[in-house]
């Protein structure tokens, strides 16, 4: 499967998360891929909490299945 990872920075209210949302709707809906949102504090504060649970590497184990995510 070909790399589709995508970064965006910015600076604030310059459109990343309306881009970023509007192509993992696309995925899904045209392309039939499995997508995961994530506000980007969530996705860090979900990793510092298993990193201090010595649980590292479950959250992206979960993650597997999709295609992508929008964060």
């Amino acid at each position: 499967m070909p790399d589709t990872r995508q970064y965006d920075a910015g600076s604030p209210g310059t459109g990343k998360t309306h881009i970023a949302t509007a192509l993992g709707v696309q995925a899904v809906e045209h392309h039939r891929k499995k997508v995961r949102f994530f506000a980007a504090v969530d996705l860090v504060n979900a990793l510092e909490q298993e990193k201090a649970l010595n649980k590292a590497g479950q959250l992206a184990e979960r993650l597997l299945p999709y295609h992508g995510s929008v964060w």
